[in-house]
């Protein structure tokens, strides 16, 4: 072994090591925080979660009904004989976990007895050094995950051709080539294939900038009306528009198809963006009411002595004091439709009006992937939604977070 190998191991050693006794440090303390009942109880239903599936599944295989005498004696047989299958497994587990509590307090012992481990791992004031170590470790962890399907597709848009599979790791393969991303830019004239891959873009970015623009209008005048006045049924109506977001967005596809039928607006930029508003508006207005309830509402009364009426204090005041929420509510309806796939394959069925989202799927034939364009394409419509993200980013914890304290 090589020594890079070497280093690469005695590293895996010592976190899992650390993971280890971490998580029993971790089970520890919430042991004796919980009383011994709850645990108990939490046994047995993992016990029954793990045993219950099969037994019912030999009910089924012997084909009787559960709720019958003989249905019950099956489950019953079958449940007492996975759990005697299960008894050896929970003894080593719980063995084992014996056996690191015991090591864990030789080490909490040693620990103690120094005053420089004592401080490293548990420390004087704030959080310890250990602690602080392993919220780094995660969090790089958490990102390399977060970022390697990425690095995935970047390799596979430079692997020449359409291979999709291959056993090299490299995030740059040795046959680099760019003819993926100039095949969806300006398509190929050899082949005879066009590329429409800018019209894709077009269509997205008209829809989404004019879904995010309604978005912001309608919430932002319907959340002040229901954050300002009392009116009858203002307690249903912000139940209701809550309630819109429990819906699956499949089971929105039939009746949003009907209705853009019978008006005509299947096959048109309207019917998607209005499809799309459906959607967006509700929780927007949510996040500007509770962001609206933060204003106090003598900055609106001294508008008013000054001889503003209410649109004119909604517009002079509210406005301006609202740009991080209109700013957060912009984006979100922005990011919502900007990938959007379901509502878009219903409502346009013409290949000129494509989003790209409908575009990238013409890569993929029955039996054939272009995979290279596939993920070139992938690449390049992430760049103007990162760059949207990065820029509005100041306005994304500002805007969440204003709104949800009131006072």
């Amino acid at each position: 072994m090589s020594l890079s190998q070497v280093i690469l191991c005695l590293v895996g050693i010592l976190l899992a090591i650390n993971f280890n006794f971490a998580t029993v440090y971790t089970l520890m303390k919430i042991f004796r925080g919980t009383p011994r009942y709850i645990w108990v109880y939490l046994g047995i239903i993992a016990v029954i979660a793990l045993t219950a599936p099969q037994a019912y599944s030999a009910v089924g295989a012997a084909k009787l009904p559960l709720l019958s005498e003989a249905g019950l004696a099956v489950f019953a047989d079958a449940l007492f004989q996975r759990v005697l299958s299960l008894l050896p497994r929970l003894a080593a587990v719980t063995a084992a976990f014996a056996v690191d509590v015991v090591l864990l307090q030789g080490v909490l012992a040693i620990i103690h007895r120094s005053p420089t481990l004592h401080k490293f791992f548990f420390g004087t004031r704030g959080d310890s050094i250990y602690k602080r170590l392993n919220i780094h470790l995660t969090l790089i962890f958490s990102c390399l995950i977060a970022v390697y399907p990425v690095l995935r597709i970047f390799t596979i848009s430079l692997r020449p051709g359409d291979r999709l599979l291959s056993t090299d790791l490299a995030i740059i393969p040795k046959d680099a080539t760019l003819d993926s991303y100039r095949e969806v830019l300006f398509g190929n004239p050899e082949k005879r294939r066009a590329s429409d891959f800018f019209l894709w873009l077009w269509n997205s970015l008209a829809i989404t900038v004019t879904t995010a623009i309604i978005g912001v209008i309608l919430s932002a005048t319907a959340g002040y009306a229901f954050s300002r006045f009392r009116f009858p049924g203002r307690a249903p109506g912000l139940i209701f528009l809550l309630t819109t977001q429990m819906i699956p967005a499949g089971m929105l596809l039939l009746p949003l198809y009907i209705m853009l039928t019978r008006l005509n607006l299947i096959n048109t930029y309207l019917g998607l963006v209005i499809a799309y508003s459906v959607t967006a508006v509700p929780f927007s207005i949510w996040i500007l009411k509770g962001y609206y309830d933060t204003i106090p509402i003598d900055l609106e009364e001294a508008a008013r002595v000054d001889g503003c009426n209410v649109l004119g204090a909604f517009y002079r005041i509210i406005l301006p004091l609202s740009t991080p929420a209109l700013a957060i509510v912009f984006l979100f309806n922005f990011m919502s439709s900007w990938s959007e796939y379901m509502v878009a394959r219903v409502v346009l069925q013409k290949g000129p009006m494509y989003t790209w989202p409908l575009g990238l799927w013409t890569y993929a034939g029955q039996y054939t992937l272009a995979a290279g364009r596939f993920a070139a394409a992938s690449i390049l419509v992430a760049v103007p939604a990162m760059a949207l993200f990065l820029y509005s980013s100041k306005w994304l914890i500002t805007g969440l977070t204003l709104g949800s304290v009131k006072g």
